[in-house]
């Protein structure tokens, strides 16, 4: 599986894992699409007015969630290669 995405568009692909754990209320800014493969799931996002990206979520803990503490992968895609890889360690709390 490898995403080409629209090339109007700016990809950030999180971990499917990571996703599952929390219940979105909301991005900013709301991305443009999504997609997955089961292990990574894609968003993209509307071209900033300027050279940089922010974007926030608004989310929380789901529903029925143990205690984990994991290592997750954000990615920003380049067509069919990863153009940057940060790793992040979070903590979930029932």
């Amino acid at each position: 599986y490898r995403y080409f995405p629209d090339p109007d568009l700016l990809p950030l692909e999180f971990d499917q894992a990571f996703v599952d754990r929390l219940d979105f209320q909301n991005w900013y800014p709301v991305p443009s699409a999504e997609a997955n493969d089961g292990r990574q799931v894609v968003y993209e996002f509307d071209p900033p007015v300027g050279d940089s990206l922010e974007v926030s979520l608004d989310a929380r803990t789901g529903p029925n969630q143990g205690y984990s503490s994991d290592d997750y992968h954000l990615t920003v895609l380049d067509g069919d290669r990863d153009a940057a890889t940060v790793t992040f360690h979070t903590v979930f709390w029932p």
